[in-house]
């Protein structure tokens, strides 16, 4: 069970450029398993149920090579925001993932809450990966996102 949603895109970016395909654009839709925290005091009690089942989250991400840079990838989530109804301004604060590149990321705020994080991927995971060129990529956490979002969009023919 994975708690980052990063590999099998990374995988799929590592393909595409080794086989000669640059300046791809790949999006997915991953799941990963967030361990519950729990307490010292708890831990003796006898739990019920799925108390202790990992927090099982749905997370969209988007990545591309040599397609653009960390400021196209900034505007490909805020078009993404824009299109599922919100409409007020996300924040750009920053991060310290240790697989991004340091000074080349952040996290994403929207209405004083992190949504997700976005940035160059680190040169060394690049390397682990086989990936050639700086490869960027956002991850965003959809249960937040359906709880923020105005999904109330007319769409014209």
């Amino acid at each position: 069970m994975r708690t980052l949603p990063l590999n099998g895109i990374l995988n799929s970016l590592s393909i595409n450029y080794n086989r000669k395909n640059k300046g791809v654009k790949l999006y997915e839709l991953a799941k990963v398993y967030i361990p519950r925290e729990v307490a010292e005091e708890e831990a003796t009690i006898q739990f019920k149920g799925d108390e202790l089942l990992p927090d099982e989250r749905v997370q969209f991400v988007l990545a591309f090579n040599e397609a653009g840079d960390f400021f196209d990838m900034k505007g490909t989530v805020l078009d993404f925001f824009e299109e599922v109804g919100m409409t007020k301004r996300a924040i750009f604060k920053v991060s310290d993932k240790p697989f991004l590149h340091p000074g080349r990321q952040a996290e994403i705020w929207y209405r004083n809450e992190c949504v997700g994080y976005m940035g160059e991927l680190h040169p060394e995971v690049a390397d682990n990966y086989r990936i050639g060129g700086r490869s960027y990529v956002a991850v965003i956490d959809m249960p937040k996102i359906t709880k923020l979002a105005d999904f109330d969009i007319k769409y014209k023919g």
